[in-house]
């Protein structure tokens, strides 16, 4: 940048309330840093626990952005974006300390859905009413929890809710072998005959996704 040009935004991205595994969050969560911590119009930092940022390999995998440990380090931001929505008012204060902006990822309502899962976190509704009042943008990934959303929580602005659809491209999802490009026809998909085969996406992790008797019901 040139001794004229204006100081670039710093946003700062909170991966505090993603947990070192591999699921539909952490997929969405990296996917979103590996297209955004490239752009130079951006000043990019992430919020990680070590444990975390060790995990995902942050440091290597996004090598122009800096990484912080604590919310203490991370100084004056402009944009906090929160990479999976809150369900504590603690969460919900750290996003508000980090910068004077913030924008919430709010990949679905099952947390409020899912009666077992609502009855463990009491507060969720009053979470995400308060959420919803002080965000100045919260991204979904359909029209359709957008609009759930929206009527549940009504004092919302129309503005500040935006829908990003998800990639349906397998290859965006496909980790590439050692020595493959991104570029190349991944094995697994070589395998896949659209026709003749049905592909099931989820994880055995959480009982409610009902993978297993799905399968079973397809066979």
């Amino acid at each position: 940048a040139s001794k004229t040009s204006p100081p670039r935004p710093r946003v700062v991205f909170d991966f505090l309330s993603i947990s070192p595994i591999f699921n539909g969050t952490t997929e969405v969560a990296l996917q979103l840093l590996r297209c955004i911590s490239l752009s130079d119009e951006l000043c990019v930092s992430i919020l990680a626990e070590p444990k975390t940022a060790e995990f995902f390999e942050i440091s290597r995998e996004f090598p122009l952005a800096t990484v912080y440990h604590s919310p203490q380090e991370v100084g004056d931001a402009d944009i906090a974006v929160s990479l999976c929505q809150p369900t504590t008012f603690s969460q919900l204060a750290q996003i508000e300390a980090l910068a004077p902006r913030r924008c919430y990822i709010f990949h679905d309502s099952i947390a409020y859905d899912c009666l077992p899962i609502r009855a463990r976190i009491p507060a969720l509704e009053a979470v995400y009413q308060k959420m919803a009042m002080s965000a100045d943008l919260i991204v979904f990934p359909s029209e359709f929890s957008k609009k759930i959303f929206a009527e549940r929580f009504s004092d919302l602005s129309a503005e500040n809710l935006m829908v990003n659809h998800l990639s349906f491209s397998p290859l965006d999802y496909l980790s590439p072998l050692p020595g493959q490009s991104r570029g190349e026809v991944h094995p697994v998909l070589e395998k896949l005959t659209i026709e003749k085969q049905t592909l099931v996406l989820g994880n055995q992790f959480y009982v409610h996704k009902g993978i297993a008797p799905c399968v079973e019901l397809l066979g």
